[in-house]
């Protein structure tokens, strides 16, 4: 995989600013090595954690007083949750601000993985890419022969569970997608869901293959960049119904 294979395709989709958010996530993309799919990196969010417990979501959480932008946000708690270098990735860009279900705004960043593998043989070549502070163990690790693209993971088991990836396909089909209508803000929302079956290739840090049910703001984050990079709309109905009796959140 060639660095910059994102760029184009989620340019359109991000949006400027510099104002802070009370939270951020990011949102890391990749191919697979295995079949060329674009992915998404995902984690299983510890069952005791007062806030998100047990659910799928993105490596992030609040602003901290040392966080300069919303991307040293994002990218600190990368490294604090699985243990993923800012050296390992690029970002590209901010997706539009969301809202958390507890009404925090959140900057949704998104980064393309950088393979370390490659990353060292262009430098070796003279070529210079957007990346710093590479760790000197570089040109130990494989590429294409990798199962999947990521060095070991330092994962913090105290925050998560479980770390995996998707590809960003099953996000536009209507197979394993479900949805339900609800009224929160007095606004009328479609929730998402996503119900998906991991294979070896989607395991980033030891551990068994299981379904794992994608929903809420990171399903919906996840709908977002799926269209981006893939260039096509779902195969299912992003608005809710007009008449249907609204659940509450």
């Amino acid at each position: 995989m060639s660095a910059g294979v994102f760029d184009a395709a989620i340019a359109g989709a991000c949006v400027p600013g510099s104002e802070l958010a009370d939270a951020s996530v990011l949102i890391v993309l990749f191919e697979r090595p295995t079949d060329g799919q674009p992915s998404v990196l995902l984690t299983l969010r510890n069952a005791h954690l007062n806030s998100h417990g047990g659910e799928v979501s993105f490596p992030g959480g609040k602003r901290d007083p040392i966080d300069t932008s919303n991307e040293d946000t994002a990218l600190r708690e990368a490294f604090e949750e699985i243990g993923l270098e800012r050296s390992w990735v690029r970002v590209l860009g901010t997706l539009p601000f969301t809202l958390s279900k507890h009404g925090l705004t959140v900057a949704p960043i998104v980064a393309e993985f950088v393979p370390l593998a490659t990353t060292a043989a262009a430098t070796a070549s003279g070529i210079s890419l957007p990346i710093h502070n590479m760790p000197a163990s570089v040109a130990h690790v494989p590429a294409a022969a990798s199962i999947h693209p990521f060095p070991p993971l330092t994962v913090n088991p105290g925050e998560v569970d479980a770390v995996f990836s998707a590809p960003l396909d099953i996000f536009l089909r209507a197979e394993g997608h479900a949805s339900i209508d609800i009224t929160w803000n007095d606004n009328r929302l479609r929730m998402h869901e996503f119900n998906y079956l991991t294979t070896e290739a989607d395991v980033l840090h030891p551990g068994p293959h299981r379904p794992f049910r994608i929903w809420g703001l990171t399903a919906r984050l996840c709908i977002a960049v799926a269209q981006a990079v893939l260039a096509r709309e779902p195969a299912f109905s992003m608005v809710p119904d007009t008449e249907d009796t609204p659940a509450h959140l």
